[in-house]
């Protein structure tokens, strides 16, 4: 269980420290001419090709998926003059060479302001053609799960495109136009900004079919409702959510810590999984010393990234514990882990000093590249 296996092609999803490297080197350019140049430009002088291609060239090495963008800062409620956004564009994949990017990135001040995520803005519209499209105008079908909320997104404009699903020769006018997702995810981003769709939106569905009715400030009060229940003061994540099934006579429990997302801690890119067997019932939960055991256990493994967190940076970006399962005589224990701190390693010894097996039981485990967070995805609910 120490060394991960196989996770993204390599050559798309670079080693952390790599992608470091590449960071380092892009503010270097960045505090040496990069800044300077590209506030001139926009302010409204002459297109510096080369500095763009320097700009494309640094933030290719830093990920080949990661997407800039530049915008007025007052056009996102900011004092800086621009805003520059690097964002991995939903891809979950690459949401950690964005957010390394960003944690180096200098104070924001009176010239440039940085963010890792598209923002929530004060303009409401996209030009398609000749045409404003306005997030205004979009309605939604509701679904309120435990953790997330499902969408049926509709918009007026949606009826002037193709989905992604339909099949056929594209016309010659529709060469330049929009899927009706990408139009779709584009007006989410700036309606609700990408924290707010990638945390609290499970499934979204856009539909050509009016009739859904919720505006954007119903969508707004259910995503805060789910910041503020999952969400301490700092806006660090802090309760969990239990549920459980009942098959073939056996329990089942499980227990998240939403929202298991990657979003919500990007630099976390290795799951571990623990299995750890006791002494069940017969319905194949632990017996009353075992419970005990079990989450004395749970409380090292807690204490342990604490103290390695101590020594590396906030947990956050070291590791955390994000969903328990308990099934016929097994307790699963699910983390993900940043790949170069070390705390794999020590989750591991923690499990070893664990003593309290039936006769003949052992602990096995896991650990796979996983920045995605799939492995964990059908214990949303």
């Amino acid at each position: 269980m120490t060394q991960p296996n196989t996770g993204p092609n390599r050559q798309q999803y670079p080693h952390p420290m790599q992608q470091e490297q590449a960071v380092g080197a892009f503010w270097q350019w960045w505090a040496e001419k990069g800044a300077s140049a590209l506030a001139d430009m926009f302010r409204g002088g002459p297109r510096q090709e080369e500095i763009l291609h320097e700009l494309n060239a640094l933030i290719t090495q830093i990920s080949p998926h990661l997407v800039f963008e530049f915008a007025s800062g007052d056009s996102a409620g900011l004092d800086s003059e621009f805003l520059f956004i690097l964002t991995a564009e939903g891809v979950a994949e690459y949401r950690a060479p964005a957010r390394r990017w960003m944690l180096s990135a200098p104070e924001a001040d009176a010239t440039w302001s940085y963010s890792d995520l598209r923002l929530p803005g004060d303009s409401f519209g996209v030009m398609m053609g000749d045409a404003n499209v306005s997030a205004h105008d979009l309605r939604f079908s509701v679904h309120k799960g435990a953790t997330a909320v499902d969408l049926e997104v509709y918009h007026p404009a949606f009826t002037q495109l193709r989905s992604s699903s339909e099949r056929g020769e594209v016309a010659p006018s529709e060469e330049d136009q929009p899927t009706v997702e990408q139009l779709g995810f584009v007006l989410l981003d700036i309606a609700f900004g990408e924290r707010a769709v990638e945390l609290w939106m499970d499934t979204i569905a856009f539909t050509k079919t009016p009739g859904a009715s919720a505006t954007l400030e119903d969508v707004r009060g259910v995503l805060d409702e789910y910041d503020a229940r999952f969400s301490d003061d700092n806006g660090d994540m802090d309760q969990w959510v239990v549920f459980n099934d009942e098959q073939a006579g056996n329990y089942y429990v499980g227990r998240i810590h939403p929202p298991l997302k990657p979003l919500a801690a990007p630099l976390l890119d290795v799951h571990v999984r623990i299995d750890v067997p006791f002494e069940a019932t017969e319905k194949g939960m632990p017996t009353q010393e075992a419970q005990h055991e079990l989450f004395d256990l749970e409380d090292a493994f807690e204490k342990k990234i604490v103290e390695h967190s101590a020594h590396i940076g906030p947990v956050d970006h070291v590791g955390k514990l994000v969903a328990v399962e308990t099934f016929v005589g097994t307790r699963a224990f699910h983390f993900y882990v940043g790949g170069t701190t070390g705390l794999l390693e020590e989750l591991q010894q923690v499990a070893e000093q664990y003593r309290a097996l039936p006769a003949d039981a052992k602990i096995s485990g896991e650990a796979v590249i996983d920045p995605a967070w799939r492995r964990v995805q059908d214990l949303c609910i």
